[in-house]
């Protein structure tokens, strides 16, 4: 098929999707026949239809995602969270590996740490939920299992710039063992 080998947009770097009514099924292979998916750097998937998404609206996100490979930035996002059908688990399936900052809605601050935990590869963050007053909570988690890395929030809002080689050696310096060797002959 001459559209699919060759798209209609083939310089676009960055693309918003709002979600208002229900998409047809097969959207995101149509989008992808009218832009060249590799050169985006940048998406932002908006409206509130978006968390009322089914399963088969997050499984075209996450193909639309993947085929995706200079994608660096992503924001998956409505301002009032109270519609917020997706968990952690559903934002990290859908996130590839190249994506290093990452902005989302999500139901509670506890979520954090599961995404923070399953996509190690993020620089920066930014996490929207209704508003909370127990972000004191994971401040102290953040503060003690991610050092050099710092946060800043309100009430609705907690953004994260990670620090990769602080985390990093935070990881080796537990993960490795001492061996002493004697360097006496028997």
């Amino acid at each position: 098929n001459e559209s699919t080998s060759h798209p209609l947009f083939r310089k676009v770097k960055e693309l918003q999707i709002e979600f208002k009514n229900n998409l047809p099924s097969h959207w995101a292979l149509f989008i992808s026949t009218l832009i060249d998916l590799a050169t985006i750097v940048q998406i932002k998937f908006t409206g509130r239809s978006i968390y009322k998404a089914r399963r088969n609206m997050r499984a075209n996100i996450a193909s639309l995602l993947q085929r995706t490979c200079c994608l660096t930035s992503l924001t998956i996002d409505y301002d009032s969270c109270i519609y917020n059908s997706w968990t952690a688990e559903n934002i990290c399936s859908m996130v590839p590996s190249h994506i290093k900052h990452l902005t989302v809605s999500i139901k509670n601050p506890d979520e954090i740490k599961l995404v923070l935990k399953r996509l190690p590869h993020l620089s920066s963050a930014q996490f929207r939920c209704g508003h909370t007053s127990s972000w004191r909570k994971f401040i102290e988690w953040f503060e003690e299992n991610k050092a050099g890395s710092r946060c800043r929030g309100n009430a609705y809002l907690m953004s994260l710039w990670l620090d990769k080689t602080s985390v990093q050696s935070i990881e080796q310096k537990h993960s490795n063992k001492r061996i002493k060797i004697d360097g006496r002959s028997s």
